[in-house]
């Protein structure tokens, strides 16, 4: 038998960040596991609120339809990011099959099994233009749990918010990982 090493990291919460399905599984990540996750960081908060009938057409469309690459780009910009943000950044990359998991994951998993992200402190950055993850997810979350939510409004930015607005994103986190 092999002797037993310490492990530093094990036993120690971890502060968290999820983009959108992502932040799906942070949220479950610190409800099923509370101790193992000291704060969360929600980038586009999905939910309770769904996407309108014609977003959700236009979504499925993108993730199951063959299109040329012409529509593909205007596609996402469409879907994705802010009026006058360059799309381009987010041409590549995409993994359909991971999707279709993600998606068939989102419609077996009931909401209340990880809406609330546990009993973590969570800070919830969130795209003004975002028709994908709709805003008004991070603002019920928010109001249902006003002790340990923090929202922040990104302007100029929808779902890509990251590479929309890189300097906001990071000014917010760092402000809120500060305090």
């Amino acid at each position: 038998m092999l002797p037993q090493r310490s492990n530093p990291w094990l036993g120690s919460a971890a502060t968290v960040i999820g983009h959108d399905f992502g932040g799906r599984i942070a949220r479950t990540l610190a409800s099923d596991h509370p101790r193992l996750v000291k704060q969360l960081l929600l980038l586009g908060v999905a939910g309770m609120v769904p996407r309108s009938p014609e977003i959700e057409r236009l979504t499925k469309r993108f993730w199951e339809a063959e299109l040329s690459r012409e529509d593909r780009l205007a596609t996402i910009g469409q879907m994705f990011f802010a009026k006058g943000n360059d799309a381009r950044v987010w041409e590549e990359g995409w993994y359909f099959d991971v999707a279709r998991a993600q998606r068939a994951s989102d419609s077996r998993t009931p909401l209340k099994e990880w809406w609330a992200g546990g009993s973590a402190p969570i800070l919830i950055l969130e795209g003004a233009e975002d028709i994908i993850a709709v805003p008004e997810n991070g603002k019920r979350l928010a109001a249902e749990f006003p002790d340990r939510v923090t929202l922040v409004e990104i302007s100029k930015a929808a779902h890509a918010l990251l590479p929309e607005q890189p300097e906001q994103v990071a000014k917010a986190v760092l402000a809120y990982l500060r305090r």
